[in-house]
């Protein structure tokens, strides 16, 4: 018996890291060459405009996905049901409370400031569409990372509650260092954009739908996002 955390969906258990659907060696090989991709246009400086930089984290990492569910689309990708909302407004609640108040006690303490959001500022019609592409490839960066992190561990320790959670704080610390170059320190983006993903991760582990997540992720953004374009 598949033993699930209680709050999980337990009709389905998640892709790649066990069972019919294990990666191959040469699957992991190329989701673990890909993940690496993702993050070079981020730590070097490679001249690409926003939106071929938004897109290129998108593609680089939704067509090997796509390849590697060979047709089984619906392992990660699925239709938003009505009963999703409920779960994606609460973790859009959860995340705001949560990054608002961690940046105000960062910032009490001179750690933070609130740049990420003045950063808002000057947004267009392109940046609202290279978001809507970029945050696909954030959402894929995250929970590939856990599954392809889960793919190891879980041959070794054969324990899927250790081998997840293991896998989630690696995924989010990993997800908290690549924001390092926009958002100040690594206390802080580990804090606000690692840790603070835990929301969204939830709401992928509960649905077992990217899409829920991905929903989540972009309303939050667009919440910080849409009231400066009438400034």
């Amino acid at each position: 018996m598949v033993d699930y955390f209680k709050f999980e969906n337990h009709d389905e258990d998640l892709p790649f890291y066990t069972g019919e659907t294990e990666l191959s060696l040469k699957g992991a090989l190329l989701l673990f060459v890909c993940l690496i991709l993702f993050v070079v246009p981020i730590v070097f400086p490679i001249p690409l405009g926003d939106f071929e930089f938004s897109l290129f984290l998108c593609l680089v990492l939704l067509l090997p996905t796509i390849y590697l569910l060979r047709g089984h689309l619906n392992l990660l990708f699925k239709k938003i049901k009505l009963s999703d909302f409920n779960i994606i407004i609460l973790c859009v609640f959860l995340s705001m409370a949560y990054s608002f108040a961690m940046l105000y006690i960062l910032s009490k303490l001179g750690i933070a400031s609130f740049a990420p959001v003045e950063e808002a500022l000057g947004v267009d019609l392109i940046s609202i569409i290279s978001m809507f592409i970029q945050l696909m490839g954030e959402e894929l960066f995250k929970i590939l990372m856990v599954l392809l992190v889960m793919f190891v561990l879980y041959r070794f320790s054969h324990n899927r509650k250790v081998s997840l959670v293991i896998s989630l704080f690696i995924s989010m610390l990993c997800f908290g260092l690549v924001h390092g170059g926009f958002y100040g320190g690594f206390l802080q983006v580990f804090l606000i954009q690692g840790l603070g993903s835990i929301f969204n991760f939830y709401a992928y582990l509960k649905t077992r739908n990217i899409m829920v997540s991905y929903a989540a992720h972009l309303i939050f953004d667009l919440l910080l996002t849409l009231p400066n374009i009438f400034i």
